[in-house]
């Protein structure tokens, strides 16, 4: 099984070298580590060969992009979220067994729609997949999740985003 792992569970304080799996990670979540004992941990993993720093190819990135836009998830997602999803779609379409460990909702939400297997570390995780559209709270017209205005183009007001309802 291979872990792909996203700057949460570096964050969350788990231990590549205790994982005894192969993980991987993406340059994008190495640049979010900032604090220094978390690059030294990301840095031994690396050396030691438990962990393998890898860009997935363009082709994966277009294809979570594509999901995260059908999802409504493209404006949470960062470089680096997406950098994630794509490796771990990348592997998975090459037959290996995948699970992205994250925290991050968007991350999963996107990965559920995809088909693809996640662990969160420190919250629950989402239970169920989720669609976005955004609402103005003046008139009620209804705009994508990816309208990027936070004001109605019509009435002035402010447009939230809402959940689809099933």
């Amino acid at each position: 099984m291979i872990l792909v792992l996203d700057a949460s569970a570096f964050f969350a304080g788990l231990e590549p070298l205790a994982l005894q799996k192969r993980a991987y990670t993406v340059p994008e979540v190495m640049e979010e580590l900032k604090e220094e004992y978390r690059q030294l941990k990301a840095r031994l993993a690396q050396e030691s060969g438990l962990l393998e720093v890898r860009t997935p190819r363009e082709k994966y990135m277009q294809l979570v992009k594509k999901a995260a836009e059908k999802t409504g998830d493209v404006a949470q997602l960062s470089r680096a979220d997406m950098a994630v999803l794509a490796l771990a779609l990348e592997f998975a379409s090459q037959g290996e067994e995948v699970t992205i460990v994250t925290d991050d909702y968007a991350v999963q939400n996107v990965a559920k729609l995809l088909k693809l297997r996640f662990s969160p570390v420190m919250e629950q995780g989402i239970r169920r997949r989720f669609r976005w559209y955004k609402r103005c709270v003046g008139c009620g017209r209804r705009y994508s999740a990816s309208y990027a205005s936070d004001t109605c183009e019509v009435c002035g007001a402010k447009v939230k985003a809402r959940v689809k309802k099933r």
